[in-house]
């Protein structure tokens, strides 16, 4: 895991370090969802399979995107049931 310290804005701003943006494929204009859960402020990036716009995805393309968004789902629930800090 990855731990850096942020400050927030008084217009309650932050940035997330570089080094997380890029792992996690974060960019101008990626949107998060924001949620907490027993006092810990969660973010988590949405998937967007929309950026190719005019790609026709094939059979086995599409069930290829859907294992991976189930798996990073599955692996989400998992860290969301033992985030330690």
């Amino acid at each position: 895991m990855i731990r850096n310290v942020v400050t927030v804005t008084n217009r309650g701003m932050l940035t997330i370090p570089a080094k997380i943006r890029k792992k996690l494929k974060i960019n101008d204009g990626s949107k998060i969802i924001v949620s907490e859960k027993d006092g810990y402020i969660i973010l988590k990036p949405i998937i967007d399979f929309t950026k190719e716009k005019n790609k026709i995805f094939d059979y086995e393309e599409m069930v290829a995107l859907l294992n991976q968004r189930k798996t990073q789902k599955e692996k989400d629930i998992e860290n969301e049931n033992r985030i330690s800090f």
